[in-house]
Order: C-alpha cells, then sequence, then structure tokens
C-alpha cells in the first residue's frame, strides 16, 4: 500500500472535512450510477442528438455551434466549434495568412480588450468539414491556428442523466472567514439567493447585466421557457462544493473568497475566447487561485490558441506586479474516459484535476494520462443547486425538480473534482500567509498517493 508523505494513505485532508455529509441512501447513489454508466458508455446518438437539440435552440441570434462528426471512430468525434470562426495570434497575421482565408469571405470580428490586441477573430462562410480543411492548411503552412472552440458543460460532457435529487446535506458552511483567500470561479455565474440553498454562498457577489462590469448572474433558463438550461446552476454547484473544501474544521466558516464570473450561458456553452477573457479579468480582479470547471478536446489535439495567450497574459500580469508564482490555476481534467488531452487542463501551467469514486478507484468517465496532476472524489458529490425543473433532454430517464427548501444535489464529473483541490489550496493559504498557491498545490500532491494515470490522488470530500 502506498501511502502520502505524513504516512496517511490519500494525504491527510479527508480529516478535515468529517462528518460533511450523511450517508447517501441506496435509490439516490443508483440514480447517481445510471448517469455515470451513460456517461462512461459514450453514447454517440444521444450526443449527436442533443446537439441537433441545441442548434435549434440556437436560432435567436446567439452565435451558433457546430459538431466536428467525420465517423464514430475518428479522435475528432464530439469536438465542439463556434460556427465558423477562426482565431489566431495577431502578430501572425500575415498577406499568406490572408490570402489562405480569403477565399471564405472572412470578417475580422471583436475580440475582448483583455487580450491587449495579442489574437484576432475572423468569421468564415464555411462548414464544418471546411474548417477543419481551412485549420489544417493554415497549420501546415506555420501559422498558429484554432477554431473558436466551445468549452462545454452537462450534458456535452456529462451524459444522459445531471444532477440529481437529494436528501443529504452537508455540514454548515455559511459565511466567507476573514482570512480567506479570494478564488475566482469561472463557469456559468452564480444563482440569485432566492433560487438557491437559503444562507448558503451569501457572501459570493451578485453582479446583474448592465453594470459597469460584466455580470455574473445565472439566469437558469432561456427567456420563455418553464425548465432548467442545459447547464443551469452548475457555477453555483461548484461554488458550493468549493465552500466546503475550505471549509474550517467541524466550523461554519470557509476559507475562499468566492468571486463569481460568468463564462457560459444557461445551456453550458462559451467560448475558448469568451473563457481566455474572463481568466485574465479574474487574475486582474486579484484571484489568488482559479476554479476552472471547464474544459473541451480540440480539432487533432492542438492546443486552443486564445487559452495559451490568456496564460501567457496572465504570467505577464502577475511578474509585473511581483507576485511570482503566486496564482494557482486549476482546472478540469475532462470526462470524455480517454488519455486525449483535454484544455484547457492540459496546459502544463494548469493543475489538471481527474475524477475517482469514493473507494478512490479511477472512475470510467474520467480523462486521464500524463497530462493529469491530481485526482480526487468526482462521483456523487452534494452541493448546493437551485430550485426549478430539469429540462427532459438532459435526464431522459427521470427528469428532476427542486422545490424550495430542497436546492441540494448529487453529482458527478471532473467539474466537482477541481473545486475541491481549488478550495483546499485556498484554506492552506488561509491558514499560512505566506504560502504562496502553487506551494500549496506542490504540498498536497506531495501529500498525496500515485495512481496510474491519475496523478497524486488525495481525499477530500466524500461521494459514492
Amino acid at each position: 500500500m502506498q501511502t502520502g508523505s505524513n504516512g496517511e494513505r490519500f494525504g491527510p485532508y479527508s480529516a478535515r472535512h468529517t462528518g460533511t455529509c450523511a450517508p447517501v441512501p441506496p435509490a439516490e447513489v443508483e440514480q447517481v450510477m445510471g448517469g455515470v454508466r451513460h456517461l462512461a458508455s459514450g453514447d454517440k446518438p444521444y450526443f449527436r442528438g442533443l446537439v441537433d437539440l441545441l442548434q435549434r435552440r440556437r436560432v435567436d441570434g446567439a452565435t451558433q455551434v457546430d459538431l466536428c462528426d467525420p465517423g464514430d471512430d475518428d479522435p475528432n468525434f464530439g469536438v465542439l466549434v463556434m460556427r465558423g470562426e477562426l482565431v489566431t495570434r495577431t502578430e501572425a497575421v500575415d498577406d499568406g495568412f490572408t490570402e489562405l482565408i480569403s477565399a471564405h469571405a472572412p470578417l475580422e470580428t471583436e475580440v475582448p480588450a483583455e487580450f491587449e490586441g495579442r489574437i484576432t477573430r475572423y468569421s468564415l462562410d464555411l462548414p464544418m468539414s471546411g474548417m477543419v480543411d481551412l485549420v489544417r492548411r493554415l497549420r501546415r503552412a506555420g501559422y498558429p491556428v484554432s477554431a473558436n472552440h466551445v468549452t462545454p458543460l452537462n450534458p456535452w460532457v456529462k451524459g444522459d442523466g445531471g444532477p440529481e435529487n437529494t436528501t443529504v446535506r452537508p455540514a454548515p458552511f455559511t459565511r466567507t472567514s476573514e482570512r480567506a483567500v479570494t478564488v475566482a470561479v469561472i463557469d456559468t455565474g452564480i444563482a440569485r439567493p432566492d433560487r438557491t440553498a437559503k444562507d448558503r454562498l451569501l457572501d459570493v457577489e451578485r453582479i446583474e447585466d448592465g453594470q459597469a462590469v460584466p455580470g455574473n448572474v445565472d439566469e437558469l433558463q432561456r427567456p420563455g421557457e418553464d425548465v432548467l438550461g442545459f447547464g443551469a446552476a452548475h457555477g453555483t454547484f461548484v461554488a458550493g462544493v468549493l465552500a466546503q473544501a475550505s471549509r474550517r474544521d467541524r466550523g461554519e466558516q470557509y476559507d475562499a473568497r468566492i468571486q463569481a464570473y460568468r463564462a457560459l450561458d444557461v445551456d453550458g456553452i462559451g467560448s475558448e475566447v469568451t473563457l481566455g477573457a474572463a481568466m485574465i479579468r479574474a487574475v486582474r480582479d486579484g484571484a489568488r487561485v482559479v476554479n476552472l470547471s471547464i474544459g473541451s478536446q480540440t480539432l487533432d489535439d492542438v492546443p486552443p490558441v486564445a487559452l495559451q495567450v490568456a496564460l501567457e497574459i496572465i504570467d505577464d500580469h502577475v511578474s509585473e506586479h511581483g507576485r511570482g508564482d503566486d496564482v494557482a490555476i486549476i482546472a478540469a481534467a475532462g470526462n470524455y474516459g480517454d488519455r486525449r488531452p483535454c484544455w484547457p487542463a492540459a496546459f502544463k501551467r494548469v493543475v489538471s484535476v481527474a475524477a475517482l469514486d469514493d473507494r478512490m478507484r479511477p472512475t470510467a468517465f474520467s480523462s486521464r494520462g500524463a497530462t493529469v496532476d491530481c485526482s480526487t472524489v468526482g462521483q456523487g458529490i452534494v452541493s448546493t443547486f437551485v430550485t426549478g425543473r430539469e429540462n427532459p433532454a438532459v435526464d431522459t430517464r427521470a427528469a428532476d425538480e427542486w422545490r424550495t427548501g430542497n436546492e441540494w444535489a448529487l453529482w458527478y464529473g471532473t467539474s466537482f473534482a477541481a473545486p475541491q483541490i481549488a478550495g483546499l489550496v485556498a484554506q492552506l493559504c488561509a491558514e499560512r500567509p505566506g504560502l504562496a498557491p502553487r506551494d500549496a498545490v506542490t504540498e498536497i500532491l506531495r501529500n498525496g498517493t500515485r495512481v496510474p494515470d491519475f496523478g497524486k490522488a488525495v481525499r477530500i470530500l466524500p461521494g459514492v
């Protein structure tokens, strides 16, 4: 049996969270496992049907998405991109580049100011197959380009099932401690207090649209609909996991000052450009830890340009302000069940977190391999949810409904492993103010147990 450096298997951290949840009832466990089994099955017809439904839902002016579907056996199957959008480094745009894209009615489109002019985005008149061919042709010519990849959430990377109703309640976590460390949660935003669990996450600032800074409220459902969006409340659930993981021993205070950023819509859809801009903004706003329960595989496994540039800008910023390595970026490893890289987790600058079951065994759905740094329980996690009725397209087996007073859910995915690491980093830094976040990550990894293809495993919160 392997042990952490302190002699405790899977690190000393679960002791900090003893008693956070009562045992999950068997019927609820089976609901979770039904979704887990479907996710691990790689049901391509289900995925194609969902994307078709998504496209039909996005006829109201929202940027359309396209599915890369060259066949079931092609490794690029399932990659989602914003229709016709191409991203490159601005410094790479020359006459040769312009000539290669000129036949496709290129229109240069606006890029968020956070990128400081370092990337250029084009809208092209191209079907998905044509976009793949053009991107490959430009890369062969030496140009750093990518399609503007979608960074998707449930159900695109969590399968048929979604969150499940639960009678289980975690131990109280009601307010941020005075010593708390600022953690950015970049996701679907945060639900309004009247839609989520009572007395939870009240310290998270809600910013409505139309203010001087971008809004961060998760609207939860599309206008005119009476069911939750496909990705609704994902960010609220992640924030609750993070708060629990940073909770003081047997106390109600937690050591993460959570700042929510909305980079995805209620259907769980956003682009690498939008995500990258939010990452830069979060660090400039003072975040010391950034949680990204978001990710996607890419065409031919090439790193997405916008996210690569965003990380460069972040490192330039922390160096200019004398903070050195003092920003830890934590990301979900992905729910693809294979060894292909999932971005942004696959960047060396980012800590990639995979998912285990409650017995600390690898889950079948989790991405794995050389890009994974660590892992923790990501199956059957209990956290804050919202009132509302689940869209039947998300859970074809049995769509759930959450009523006032029951805004809690069980969920699964690497999305809910990553915030445990982020919360633990915040707690360690809050306890020892001189500890840099990336040094805290190093300490956590040192105390973990190596699991093949899953990095260093540490136990924090319980699951099923």
